[in-house]
């Protein structure tokens, strides 16, 4: 139904907004790029394509502090998508 549509519409609009949006289209999107499809399509937070990726230097703070995680279970589950250090 339509109030249905409009209800997931919503809610992956907030899904986005929560995310970091220092971090926009900063990687491609895995789900377009194993399956061909991508159900946010616009809405997506990740990149479409080279075209669409955006590098992040100007993030002062990014990757500065280690991840607790990794650090401590020698795994993240955000790999690449961590905002803290691996290294």
């Amino acid at each position: 139904s339509t109030s249905t549509e409009s209800i997931e519409e919503r809610d992956e609009e907030i899904a986005v907004l929560k995310t970091n949006p220092a971090k926009h289209k900063t990687e491609l999107c895995k789900n377009l790029s194993e399956t061909g499809r991508c159900r946010y399509n616009q809405k997506c937070r990740f990149a479409h394509g080279a075209h669409e990726l955006v590098t992040v230097p100007h993030i002062r703070t990014f990757r500065k502090k280690k991840c607790n995680g990794f650090w401590q279970k020698g795994c993240c589950s955000y790999g690449m998508r961590c905002q803290f250090s691996h290294d």
